[in-house]
């Protein structure tokens, strides 16, 4: 937590804020524990490459990337690879939304809006890969991470 002063006439007030980190400055970091729910089977990610993808169902971007992460999941899930699209709404817009684009990788919902928060996430879609001992190895738009850096991960 970072305190910080406000000036002038709310100088005798303290307000307490969250120090969240940009999601460039993961890179590096252990991921933290997800506290999600799941639709449909929960992955095991346990000894795996894990790619999680923030987006939501309104957004363009989001949807520009779900056939390229599809693509992903058939090239290097059966390799180790586990993809998570990961959604702060709720499970019957993700599930409506799903009948329409397919997603053949895992996704789940964090209705709190924690990870978000944690991650300090402004703009979707946002992504990390993260590497077989926990640690995030890259962020960014999912469109731009490179296939080199996946196999990487499954090292």
């Amino acid at each position: 937590m970072k305190t910080v002063r406000l000036p002038s006439l709310f100088s005798a007030f303290l307000v307490t804020l969250s120090a969240t980190a940009a999601p460039e400055d993961w890179v590096g970091k252990a991921f933290p524990p997800m506290n999600v729910a799941h639709h449909g089977t929960v992955p095991d990610t346990k000894g795996k490459a894990l790619l999680v993808e923030f987006w939501a169902t309104w957004c363009g971007p989001c949807r520009e990337s779900i056939p390229h992460l599809n693509e992903l999941h058939g090239k290097f899930g059966s390799k180790g690879l586990v993809i998570l699209g990961l959604t702060d709404e709720e499970q019957g817009t993700v599930a409506k939304f799903r009948k329409k684009q397919p997603m053949d990788y895992a996704v789940a919902t964090d209705r709190s809006g924690r990870l978000n928060r944690t991650f300090g996430i402004k703009s979707i879609p946002q992504a990390f890969l993260v590497g077989k001992d926990g640690r995030i190895l890259w962020s960014g738009h999912p469109l731009q991470l490179d296939e080199s850096a996946i196999r990487n991960a499954l090292r």
